[in-house]
C-alpha cells in the first residue's frame, strides 16, 4: 500500500499550504511485515503504551482498488485460519491396489473441504452473499511423495500426504460448527489423520478482546463513517456499499482494541492486482486519491461534536445500536407475522414432514394429510389407485356452470431422496430459521405449489369467492421417478376424460431474481447407451482401435457438441430449455477382479450412457445423423441403442436399470402436434395467467422452456394447454440439492399469486359455447 503512505502524505502537504489547521491531533504510522501477518508490526504496536497514549479515534488503513467508478469501502474483514492436515498410511508399491493408502486418506478430505468450498463459492455466484461473508477455502500446498535425484521415485506410494488450506472466516461465521467441520469431516481421526491451525497450534479470533464481532459500523451511529461518505463526496468521489474485506490488514489489530477502523484506498477504474504480476496505478487516479484524502483527513480533523463525551468505542466496533435495532425490528416482524400467518406455515410445515422421498414413500400419511385439509375446505375429495400403491387425490371445487371446461390445479406428493448428513437441518425437519428459511425436501419441488393452491382457495372461500369453472386440485404419486404410475396413467384414464379439463397449472421453477419464472413446454428426454468394442490387449500395449479408444473418440465429439450447445447459453444467445443438453451419466468398462478390475488388461468393451434433453423446437432428425455418423459410427466398430429406465433406489440414490427398446420419447403429442403451449394472445389462459399475476403485484419473466421434464407433459399429450408455475422469486434453485429451502416470506406471497390467478381462470367464461381448442393451446 505505498500508494496510500504517500497519498497521505501528500494531502498534508496540501492541507499545509493551503494553511489548514488542524483541530485534532493527526498521526501517519508506516509500519513493518503486514505482508507476513504484522505480528512484529501493527500488532505490536496497536498493544504498547505508545499507541495508548496517542488517544486514537479511528483508524484508517489499506483495502482494495476498484473496477468501477465506486471507490471501495471496508468496515470489518475475514480473519485467517491457516490449516494444515496430514494423512499417514503404509508405505507400498506403486503397482499395488490397496486400501487407506496416505494418498486416498487424504483425497478423500480434499473432496470434503472442496464440496464445502463449493457451496460457500455457489452463495457467491448467486449473488446471495458478497465475497467477504462467506467462508473461503483454498488450498495453499499439497507434499507428498519419496524424494529422488531427478524428482520423485515414481513406484513407491509414500506413508505420508499432507496439504495446507487458507481458510477466510468473516466475523458473523459459526466458528465452532467449522472446528467441529475440520475435526470431524475434514481430518477425522478414524481416517488416521492430525491436523494443525496455524502457527504454534493457534488460530486467529473473529471477535475483539472484549469478546465482540470485529466489526465497525457504518450507519448514523458512527460518525467517522458519516463524515467519510461526505468528504468523498465532496471530492467529486462515489462509494459503494461498505464490504467485508475478503482477506485481512493490520486494521483488525486496531478493532481488537475497540476501536472504529475504516478500510480505503481511492483507486478507482483500477484492476486489482494486489499480489500479482505487474501490478500497477494510473498516474491520473493516484493524483485523484490525493484529493480524496485531502478532503477526508480535513474533514476528521475538524470534527468536534464529540469532545466531551466520544462515542464509545465499543459501539462503533461492534455496532450495537445497529444490531439491537435490526433485531428489535425483526422480533417486531417476526411477532406480526406469527400471528398473521402461524397457521398457514404450520401447515406447510407438518406437510413437508412427511417422508414421501423415494423409493419408500409415504403416501398414506400424505393421503390422509390431504384429504383432512380438503374436509377443514369442505372440497369434495376421492382417491384412486390406477396402479397398486400409487394413490391419487382428487379435489374439487365445483362451480356455478359445471358446463365450462375445468381448471386442474396439479402436484405431485413424491420428492427425491436426501442425505440427512449433508443438510445442515433435518430435511423432513421443516425447521424454519431466524432469517425465515423453511428447510425441507420438497420445499421448492413441489409440496410448496400444493398447498399453496389450497391456502389461495383458503382464502378465496373466506372471501366469499364462487367459482364459476370447477376447479380441481390433483395430487399424484411418482413424478420423481418418471410419473408412469401417476401422471402417465391419470392423464389417460376415463377419470380424467369425464373431468374435462381446459387448463393444467403445474410446478416450474424458483428464480434467483425478482421476476416469476413460467413455462410453456419442455425438452423431451433420450436416453442414449454407445458401445464400442476391439480387440482385447495386455494393458502395456499401445495400439489403436482399442474399445476404450473408440469410445473416447466417441466422447470427445459428444463433448464438443454439449460445450456448443453451452457456449449458447453462456453468451445469453439462447436459455437452457432452448438448446440440446448432453450429459454422460454412466461409464462401464472394465474386467472385474476379486478386488477390483484386472489393472494389466485393456478390455474388448466399453459403454457410455448419455442423457439427452431435446428441445420441442430442435431438429430431431439432424441429431440423429450426429448419432449415426459422429457418436457411435459403425465404421468405428460402435453401437448405439436408446432406452427406457425402469427405476430402482440403493443407498439414498434413484438409480437407472436400462430396459432396452428402439424408441425414445418423442417431443411431439398423440395428435403428431409439437408438445408446446401457446403463450400469446390465441392463449386466453397465458393472458389471463400474464394479467393476475401483475394483479397480485408480481412479475413475470419471459416465458421459457423447462429445461427438465415434468408431469405437465403427460397432459399436453393429450392435446391440452399446460403451464409450470411455481411462485418463487428472489430464491436460489435447490430442487434436488442439499438443504432445499423457501422462505416463508416467498410461500405467503406465492399464495396470493396464487389466489389471483385461480379467481381469474375460474371467473372466465368468455368462451362458453365453443372453446378454443385443445390444438391451438
Amino acid at each position: 500500500m505505498k500508494c496510500v503512505g504517500m497519498q497521505y502524505l501528500e494531502a498534508i502537504r496540501k492541507l499545509k499550504a493551503g494553511g489548514f489547521q488542524s483541530v485534532r491531533t493527526v498521526y501517519l504510522a508506516f509500519a513493518p511485515d503486514e505482508e507476513i501477518g504484522g505480528h512484529d508490526g501493527a500488532e505490536k504496536f496497536a498493544e504498547s503504551d505508545v499507541f495508548k497514549n496517542m488517544k486514537v479515534g479511528v483508524v484508517l488503513d489499506e483495502r482494495l482498488a476498484s473496477p468501477s467508478e465506486n471507490y471501495r469501502a471496508f468496515y470489518a474483514e475475514r480473519w485467517p485460519w491457516w490449516l494444515v492436515i496430514k494423512a499417514r498410511g503404509a508405505p507400498g508399491h506403486g503397482a499395488k491396489l490397496y486400501d487407506y493408502s496416505a494418498m486416498e486418506n487424504l483425497f478423500k478430505s480434499i473432496e470434503s473441504v472442496r464440496r464445502f468450498r463449493g457451496s460457500q463459492f455457489d452463495l457467491v455466484k448467486a449473488g446471495l452473499k458478497g465475497e467477504g461473508e462467506v467462508i473461503s477455502v483454498n488450498m495453499a500446498f499439497l507434499k507428498a511423495g519419496t524424494p529422488s535425484p531427478t524428482g520423485f521415485v515414481m513406484n513407491l506410494q509414500p506413508s505420508e500426504a499432507e496439504a495446507g488450506f487458507d481458510i477466510r472466516v468473516p466475523p458473523t461465521a459459526n466458528t465452532e460448527a467449522l472446528e467441529r467441520r475440520i475435526a470431524e469431516e475434514w481430518a477425522p481421526a478414524s481416517r488416521n489423520m492430525t491436523f494443525e491451525l496455524g502457527q504454534f497450534k493457534q488460530k486467529t479470533s473473529v471477535h475483539d478482546k472484549f469478546g465482540k464481532p470485529i466489526i465497525t459500523a457504518t450507519d448514523i451511529s458512527n460518525p467517522w463513517w458519516s463524515l467519510l461518505e461526505e468528504a468523498v463526496k465532496n471530492a467529486n468521489g462515489k462509494l459503494g456499499k461498505p464490504e467485508i474485506f475478503p482477506a485481512f490488514t493490520d486494521a483488525r489489530y486496531f478493532r481488537e482494541r475497540g476501536l472504529p477502523a475504516i478500510g480505503f484506498s481511492p483507486m478507482a477504474n483500477t484492476p486489482i492486482l494486489l499480489h500479482d504480476h505487474n501490478e500497477f496505478l494510473n498516474q491520473a487516479e493516484y493524483l485523484k486519491g490525493i484529493d480524496i484524502y485531502e478532503s477526508i483527513i480535513k474533514a476528521y480533523a475538524s470534527y468536534v461534536q464529540h469532545t466531551k463525551e466520544e462515542i464509545s468505542r465499543d459501539e462503533l466496533c461492534l455496532s450495537d445500536v445497529s444490531i439491537n435495532k435490526e433485531a428489535i425490528w425483526y422480533e417486531d416482524r417476526l411477532n406480526v407475522l406469527f400471528a398473521e400467518c402461524y397457521a398457514i406455515i404450520s401447515r406447510f410445515q407438518e406437510y413437508l414432514q412427511i417422508n414421501t422421498s423415494q423409493p419408500s414413500p409415504d403416501y398414506k400419511k400424505a393421503t390422509a394429510f390431504l384429504l383432512s385439509q380438503a374436509q377443514s375446505l369442505s372440497l369434495e375429495s376421492q382417491t384412486f389407485e390406477l396402479a397398486k400403491n400409487k394413490p391419487i387425490v382428487l379435489l374439487k371445487w365445483s362451480g356455478s356452470n359445471p358446463h365450462l371446461p375445468s381448471i386442474l390445479l396439479y402436484s405431485h406428493t413424491d420428492v427425491v431422496p436426501s442425505e440427512p448428513e449433508k443438510w445442515s437441518h433435518h430435511p423432513f425437519g421443516a425447521h424454519m430459521d431466524s432469517e425465515g428459511n423453511i428447510f425441507a425436501r420438497g420445499s421448492q419441488d413441489m409440496k410448496c405449489v400444493g398447498m399453496q393452491y389450497l391456502e389461495a382457495i383458503r382464502k378465496l372461500k373466506a372471501g366469499g369467492f364462487q367459482p364459476v369453472r370447477t376447479v380441481y386440485l390433483a395430487f399424484a404419486a411418482d413424478e420423481e421417478i418418471g410419473g408412469h404410475d401417476g401422471a402417465e396413467k391419470f392423464a389417460e384414464s376415463d377419470i380424467f376424460k369425464n373431468l374435462n379439463v381446459g387448463i393444467v397449472l403445474d410446478e416450474g421453477l424458483p428464480s434467483p431474481n425478482d421476476n416469476y419464472r413460467v413455462f410453456y413446454a419442455e425438452k423431451g428426454a433420450w436416453w442414449l447407451a454407445i458401445k464400442a468394442k476391439g480387440a482385447p490387449g495386455h494393458g502395456a500395449k499401445l495400439y489403436d482401435n482399442s474399445a476404450m479408444e473408440n469410445l473416447f473418440k466417441s466422447i470427445e465429439s459428444v463433448r464438443r457438441f454439449r460445450a456448443s450447445q453451452f457456449d449458447l447459453v453462456k453468451a445469453g444467445l439462447k436459455g437452457e430449455g432452448e438448446i440440446i443438453s448432453v450429459n454422460i451419466v454412466f461409464l462401464k468398462a472394465g474386467t472385474p477382479s476379486p478386488t477390483g478390475f484386472v489393472m494389466n488388461l485393456q478390455p474388448s468393451e466399453a459403454e457410455a450412457g448419455l442423457d439427452i434433453r431435446i428441445p420441442p423446437s430442435a431438429d430431431a432428425e439432424a441429431l440423429e445423423r450426429r448419432i449415426a455418423e459422429e457418436w457411435a459410427p459403425a465404421s468405428r466398430n460402435m453401437t448405439f441403442e436408446y432406452m427406457k429406465s425402469l427405476h430402482y433406489i440403493k443407498d439414498n440414490f434413484i438409480l437407472y436399470l436400462l430396459g432396452r427398446f428402439k424408441q425414445k420419447v418423442s417431443i411431439h403429442n398423440k395428435f403428431g402436434k409439437p408438445l408446446i403451449t401457446a403463450t400469446d394472445s390465441s392463449n386466453p389462459w397465458w393472458s389471463l395467467l400474464e394479467d393476475a399475476v401483475k394483479n397480485a403485484n408480481g412479475k413475470l419473466g419471459k416465458p421459457d422452456i423447462f429445461p427438465a421434464s415434468t408431469d405437465a407433459r403427460y397432459f399436453r399429450n393429450q392435446g391440452l394447454p399446460a403451464i409450470g408455475f411455481s411462485p418463487m422469486a428472489n430464491t436460489p434453485v435447490l430442487l434436488h440439492d442439499h438443504n432445499e429451502f423457501l422462505n416463508q416470506a416467498e410461500y405467503l406471497k406465492g399464495i396470493d399469486i396464487y389466489e389471483s390467478i385461480i379467481k381469474a381462470y375460474a371467473s372466465y367464461v368468455q368462451h362458453t359455447k365453443e372453446e378454443i381448442s385443445r390444438d391451438e393451446l
